[in-house]
């Protein structure tokens, strides 16, 4: 019994991580792929791509503030820095598919990539 057990497990876990995209956009699944494909190309400031695919998490209007020292985004109970480099390049010609939201691309509390609508 405990076998089989372990081997229903093997089997759920085999399948999540074969149709689970470390980066798909939750709001925007494949039926948006014009949309993620969007999000792969951003690169922020400092010349580092806001998204490689593996483990970035992609929030649509986080909450956010703007402090003296430059921009602050709520991640769980701690307002962490946006460090000036992680600011996205806008790209006039490639507008973004989401107009008037705010992005934050992030790997736990480290932020890759951060705009607002005014940096569009």
């Amino acid at each position: 019994m405990r076998t089989l057990q372990v081997a229903l497990l093997l089997l759920v876990l085999a399948l999540i991580s074969r149709t689970a995209s470390p980066h798909i956009d939750p709001h925007f699944a494949a039926e948006h792929a014009a949309n993620n494909a969007w999000l792969n190309r951003q690169v922020a400031r400092d010349g580092t791509k806001c998204c490689d695919e593996h483990d970035v998490e992609v929030l649509i209007d986080p909450r956010w503030r703007q402090t003296p020292a430059g921009y602050e985004v709520l991640i769980g109970e701690t307002w962490r820095p946006v460090p000036p480099g992680r600011i996205m390049r806008v790209n006039p010609d490639d507008p973004s598919p989401y107009p008037g939201e705010v992005l934050l691309f992030r790997t736990g509390s480290t932020v890759w990539c951060f705009t607002v609508p005014s940096l569009f």
